[in-house]
């Protein structure tokens, strides 16, 4: 298992969630 890809692949993710939740609060 490539630990480096792993993280890179989790930090994608968690932008992703951010962008999610930043577009949330704008729409509240």
């Amino acid at each position: 298992m490539n630990i480096q890809q792993h993280l890179t692949t989790n930090s994608l993710t968690w932008k992703e969630i951010e962008l999610d939740l930043f577009r949330a609060l704008q729409n509240a």
